[in-house]
């Protein structure tokens, strides 16, 4: 995932999704969870936390959610050992 965000910093989008796709929903939630826990505090809203306790509980109610989520982080790391990273 680190080389997935330095290419992402560096303006390269395309060889960051090459790299690892996770690395872009990574950066992505680096940017956006902190700025809306700070508005949360600001506010006095839960709203991170509910929608966190909301997605949590999906997963657990859901266990095919779990399984595929799973399945994918494994195709994930599969397709990165095929390229050789």
């Amino acid at each position: 995932m680190t080389r997935a965000i330095i290419s992402l910093m560096h303006g390269n989008f395309r060889e960051s999704l090459f790299v690892n796709p996770f690395g872009t929903l990574l950066a992505l939630a680096l940017v956006i969870v902190p700025w809306w826990i700070l508005i949360d505090v600001v506010r006095k809203n839960e709203s991170f936390y509910r929608v966190y306790g909301n997605m949590e509980s999906l997963f657990i109610r859901k266990r095919w959610l779990s399984y595929s989520a799973v399945a994918i982080v494994m195709l994930n790391w599969f397709w990165n050992m095929t390229k050789g990273l």
